[in-house]
């Protein structure tokens, strides 16, 4: 049913500006391989379509059909025999995971087996034959070795038949280089903005928060510090990446609203949401969310209860749909004003070293913050205005570190008064005009 072509171009080309400098020629073979599959005569084609999808609160890819509205579109689905419940439709591989990690691997893709209700998945190590770029396989791949720099910790471009929706092949990149290493130093705050964060964790998910040891004490995003290691974390944090990305290769889109109905294990109803990293009890199973979704997608069941849904392109229109929240969109908010304006007098006062990057990081986010505020009911909005009416007194008295520069103490100065301007804009009666702010940082 495959054949596989390898393309193989010899090339040549010279490593200098100056073309009659032969030292720096080079050759070479670049080889293409083309995998060619054929078209089933009886495709899996899902009755379920993107558009009845959304009217049900649910979040479904579609196919890429050419001429097509994106509603008719059939649902990105694999191809399951739901009916049968046969066990293992699916093989799903593992290629270069760190052996203590091939586990927390089994147990993500496996997790969606509970919401099929039979062994529809299984895992497997992949040999040296099985690698990403072949639809024959299902293929998780761990990589090590990226650059610092890359936002992502997984990545999962699934293959999809454009005409059918049905998914190929799924192929996920777990990256291990930046987030095992972040674990390895969880960015913590210091002594003084225990008493905030605590009243913080306390509106946001009631997660206590552990001071450490030593001449001066810090907090973490974490709770329980004491009783985990930085490794139970960092294997925690990647179960609920790659049950993240295989939900993906479900077919499902993300859900930044899951985290405004909370589980009964205390996070977001939806593992297709991102979840905040404070959050102690991280996810072992896909929430309710998701449960529903496959039900509807694969088994043709509707939702009993009316969905909690938004994915990327409602994020600039509902203030309700977010990134990193838990709980009330509006204590969410509050909450995050209380944190956004704690991080940064924080980074200001005691942390001259790492002002630069985390005080650029926390001003965007605190002017976020306030045009969420803004989208508040008027009810609401009344309560975050005291808020940031808090957080503006306390950013007028917030002071450069005497260790700073006098070109980094300007800095400071001029985007506290900026910070301070937008905040007292906000507790005007009407949503301020966008300010258009240049950090210089």
């Amino acid at each position: 049913n495959s054949v596989i072509v390898d393309i193989i171009h010899s090339v040549a080309f010279s490593l200098s500006k100056d073309a009659g400098d032969s030292s720096k020629e080079r050759s070479g073979e670049v080889k293409v391989r083309l995998f060619l599959k054929r078209q089933e005569k009886r495709p899996s084609v899902s009755s379920r379509t993107v558009g009845a999808a959304r009217a049900e609160n649910i979040g479904f890819f579609g196919s890429s059909r050419m001429g097509s509205g994106a509603d008719v579109l059939p649902i990105a689905h694999y191809k399951i025999d739901v009916t049968s419940r046969k066990p293992v439709q699916q093989i799903i591989y593992l290629k270069d995971f760190p052996q203590d990690y091939l586990p927390v691997a089994k147990s993500a893709v496996e997790s969606w087996n509970i919401v099929f209700g039979f062994d529809a998945f299984k895992t497997a190590t992949a040999n040296a034959d099985v690698d990403l770029g072949d639809p024959r396989y299902n293929v998780i791949k761990w990589i090590d070795g990226l650059d610092e720099e890359v936002p992502w910790a997984g990545y999962a471009p699934t293959m999809v038949n454009p005409r059918t929706g049905e998914v190929l092949a799924t192929q996920i990149l777990v990256n291990g280089s930046t987030t095992r290493k972040s674990f390895s130093g969880i960015y913590k705050y210091t002594s003084e903005a225990a008493p905030q964060f605590s009243t913080l964790a306390g509106k946001i998910g009631n997660v206590p928060l552990v001071e450490g040891t030593g001449e001066n004490p810090v907090v973490s995003f974490f709770a329980d510090t004491k009783s985990k290691s930085e490794e139970d974390y960092a294997k925690g944090y990647y179960l609920s990446v790659i049950m993240h990305e295989f939900g993906h290769s479900l077919g499902l889109r993300h859900n930044f609203a899951g985290s405004t109905v909370i589980d009964s294990n205390g996070v977001s109803s939806s593992v297709m949401d991102y979840e905040p990293g404070f959050v102690s009890n991280i996810r072992q199973v896909p929430g309710s969310y998701d449960h529903a979704a496959i039900r509807w997608g694969y088994f043709g069941e509707s939702p009993t209860t009316q969905m909690a849904f938004c994915t990327d392109e409602d994020m600039a229109k509902r203030y309700d749909c977010n990134q990193g929240d838990v709980g009330k969109p509006e204590d969410y908010v509050v909450a995050g004003l209380i944190q956004g304006t704690t991080v940064l007098e924080n980074l200001i006062v005691p942390l001259p070293d790492m002002v630069k990057k985390p005080m650029k990081s926390m001003m965007k986010t605190a002017l976020k913050i306030i045009e969420l505020a803004n989208q508040l009911p008027e009810s609401e909005r009344q309560k975050a205005v005291s808020e940031i009416q808090r957080a503006l007194e306390r950013v007028k008295n917030a002071q450069p570190s005497a260790n700073l520069s006098a070109a980094e103490k300007a800095i400071v100065e001029t985007n506290l008064s900026k910070l301070s301007a937008s905040y007292a804009d906000a507790t005007a009666p009407k949503t301020p005009a966008p300010l258009a702010l240049n950090f210089g940082l």
